[in-house]
């Protein structure tokens, strides 16, 4: 990947109607990266809140298109932001299905015109979201999550399944420690899914590496019936194993430091465990095959190959490596 994706590309800030953002909030996101820029847009107005952990936000933003919003102040931690953006980058160079994502600016103006709205709910009470650079994933105005359908939706509807695959590699490189989400969207007489929800990935904000491998699989088990071998996680697989460490740095440096602390060190090392994860991959797959054969049924291969990752005393968490870096950031 020798440049951002296309969806963080630069561009002006403008109004759905075309006009330049007006009010005295017209002020140049700032931007901290001599790598290439994401592209940051404006939050114009608000909508509505949603559920989850991290009480993110709807909001329409300056490309007519409203986002979920996480900010920086959400109970999850700032971490959590990193986690979305990294993962959304590094997700699409893989290839695989994700919604587009984006640097929101939320502006103290925005936050005044909403003020009862654009609360926080925290141990203490309630508090005002803080302004600045948020995360932004693009809402899907006709994606379909409900629970009754994720439950009575057969695979065979699913017109790229075999994108779970490669979604599972994924969250085991990144050590995803929530349920995989995904969308599902129409597409003729089936649906295609899209990945979502990245947060927890790196054990949320510790930014620490606990596997267990049965947590990156997804909760409908079916969607994994076809996979003949280790050859069936390809490309997915083999895109890992060669990352070159330059494109996580590219993708680093779309990434606002305010999110981080400032603290290089601390992301640094992040980049240095998912450097030193790729190979690991390939075995926790082996592992999860022999561990429960009924999860690939048509996988055959005879002999194994042996396995170079495991631990004997724990069966599920089989590997440990957390980075010792405090949260005081």
């Amino acid at each position: 990947m020798s440049s951002a994706p296309s969806r963080m590309s630069s561009s002006t800030c403008v109004r759905s109607n075309g006009s330049n953002v007006d009010s005295p909030e017209n002020r140049k996101p700032v931007r901290h990266s001599r790598g290439p820029k994401p592209r940051t847009i404006w939050a114009l107005e608000h909508v509505r809140r949603m559920r989850g952990g991290a009480q993110s936000q709807l909001l329409m933003c300056a490309d007519g298109k409203r986002y979920v919003v996480k900010f920086q102040n959400n109970p999850q931690g700032r971490r959590i932001l990193v986690n979305e953006l990294l993962c959304f980058i590094l997700a699409d160079h893989l290839g695989l299905p994700t919604q587009p994502s984006r640097v929101i600016d939320l502006s103290p103006g925005l936050i005044r015109r909403s003020r009862h709205q654009m609360m926080v709910e925290t141990a203490t009470g309630r508090a005002s979201l803080v302004a600045g650079r948020c995360f932004g994933s693009e809402y899907a105005e006709s994606g379909i999550a409900t629970i009754e359908l994720q439950t009575r939706l057969n695979v065979n509807e699913i017109e790229n399944v075999r994108d779970f695959w490669g979604i599972l590699t994924f969250d085991l490189w990144t050590c995803n420690t929530d349920l995989r989400q995904v969308l599902y969207f129409k597409s003729g007489n089936r649906y295609r899914m899209r990945m979502i929800d990245n947060g927890h990935c790196f054990s949320g904000s510790k930014w620490g590496f606990v596997d267990a491998p049965g947590l990156a699989l997804f909760w409908n088990r079916g969607v994994y019936k076809d996979v003949a071998g280790i050859e069936s996680f390809q490309p997915w697989l083999s895109r890992i194993e060669s990352i070159d460490n330059s494109i996580l740095e590219q993708a680093v440096a779309l990434i606002p430091p305010e999110w981080y602390g400032a603290r290089r060190e601390a992301i640094e090392g992040l980049l240095r465990s998912l450097m030193s994860r790729r190979f690991q991959v390939r075995d926790q797959l082996l592992w999860l095959r022999r561990q429960n054969p009924l999860l690939f049924p048509r996988w055959r291969v005879t002999p194994e190959p042996a396995i170079a990752w495991q631990t004997a005393d724990v069966p599920v968490l089989l590997h440990q490596q957390i980075i010792a870096l405090d949260e005081s950031d």
